[in-house]
């Protein structure tokens, strides 16, 4: 989703700048008691592997093309493909944790609504379609995010994942590109992702990962304390604003070990340097989430979130500027196609709040897309991070 209005540096916030494509983007880290540790490589390559297929991607490719193509990623990064599979005994010594129940009860099946596939989830108001075109715009924020950001996290945990043996839950996995591609960066720690809808894969897969088809909001499946480190990211239009303070981290921090590290990363529900379209576009999602108890701005809270908690410490807060648009090279490009389709995904609501035909709404994607490169527009990516005393 959007970015945010620019804000003033506090006294206890260090400014770094991290330069993509020579391009400035700015990262500020809130009260890092332990900073993030960046030791995974930049890749510039992902997005220009991914962008020879970028033609067929903005025209629905399938979720088993994406898979492809992240597997390939893999192969390329790796010069081999083995490293899918961590070795026999690292398995053995410790299995992937196994749920204590299945928890599908309120799925029912999904529904199909202005030629897309939603979902059928009794308690959720999530707002995003889970089809095959959703599946390709989630494979192109990954890319995104993991371009711009350097790495997959931010939590000062690679340690414990090169050490071997550790044990990492991502919630609200979707596709699970994050903890496919965690599994074969860390080979020999232990990823379980879980969803209320099974649209990871089922079978191709490292061995060291593991998906259970659960719904945070029924409590997820796991006894307390079974993983070292829990992470979210990007559910924005999946949480009321009461969810996200009664239930959502609660259930995390729940499943966490005490020493282990939770991370939740978020985007900012307003734009820098925006242009008109791009306001009404930010205004009229912010109108849609308001109008399902959600909060557009939840990122900026989620450092208040965290720290409420009294399980918590070591509560730190990182954010990117991300350029949108050709002007920003290759993370602009993605992100501008991350965001478009994103709205097209909207697009029934957001007409009518807009009041333009939906015939009209192509056109005010083209219209974004050339008012981001004339006002150099940017958004917010944030990630907080604690850790459980």
């Amino acid at each position: 989703m959007g970015g945010c209005t620019s804000k003033a540096l506090t006294n206890d916030e260090n400014e770094n700048i991290v330069n993509i494509n020579d391009r400035s983007i700015e990262s500020t880290t809130h009260n890092a008691s332990h900073p993030p540790t960046q030791t995974q490589t930049q890749a510039p390559t992902l997005s220009e592997q991914y962008s020879t297929n970028a033609a067929t991607s903005r025209t629905n490719i399938s979720r088993t093309t994406s898979r492809s193509t992240l597997r390939s990623i893999f192969r390329s990064q790796t010069g081999s493909s083995n490293r899918l599979r961590p070795t026999s005994s690292a398995r053995l010594s410790n299995p992937l944790p196994v749920p204590a129940q299945s928890n599908r009860r309120s799925f029912t099946g999904f529904i199909t609504r202005y030629s897309r596939r939603w979902h059928n989830v009794a308690n959720s108001k999530y707002l995003l379609p889970n089809d095959d075109e959703e599946m390709d715009r989630l494979l192109t924020q990954h890319y995104m995010l993991r371009y711009v950001w350097g790495n997959n996290f931010s939590a000062p945990i690679t340690g414990m994942l090169t050490g071997g043996g550790g044990r990492i839950l991502e919630v609200g996995c979707g596709p699970a590109f994050w903890t496919l591609e965690m599994a074969t960066s860390f080979p020999h720690s232990f990823f379980t992702g879980v969803d209320m809808v099974a649209v990871y894969p089922s079978s191709i897969k490292p061995q060291n990962v593991t998906f259970t088809q659960s719904n945070i909001l029924d409590g997820l499946p796991y006894d307390n304390e079974k993983f070292d480190y829990v992470y979210q990211r990007f559910l924005v239009c999946a949480y009321t604003a009461s969810q996200w303070e009664n239930e959502v981290i609660n259930e995390l921090v729940r499943v966490l070990k005490r020493g282990g590290w939770v991370e939740v990363a978020e985007c900012d529900g307003r734009y820098e340097s925006m242009g008109p379209v791009a306001k009404q576009l930010s205004d009229a999602v912010a109108t849609l989430l308001r109008s399902h108890e959600m909060d557009p701005y939840v990122s900026e809270s989620l450092r208040n979130l965290l720290a409420k908690d009294s399980h918590l410490t070591d509560v730190a807060a990182q954010e990117i500027s991300i350029p949108v648009g050709s002007w920003g090279g290759n993370p602009g490009k993605l992100a501008q196609d991350n965001l478009i389709a994103f709205y097209k995904a909207l697009k029934a609501p957001l007409s009518d709040m807009l009041r333009i035909p939906l015939d009209s709404f192509d056109d005010l994607m083209q219209s974004f897309s050339r008012e981001a490169d004339l006002y150099r527009t940017k958004w917010i990516s944030r990630r907080v991070y604690a850790r459980k005393i």
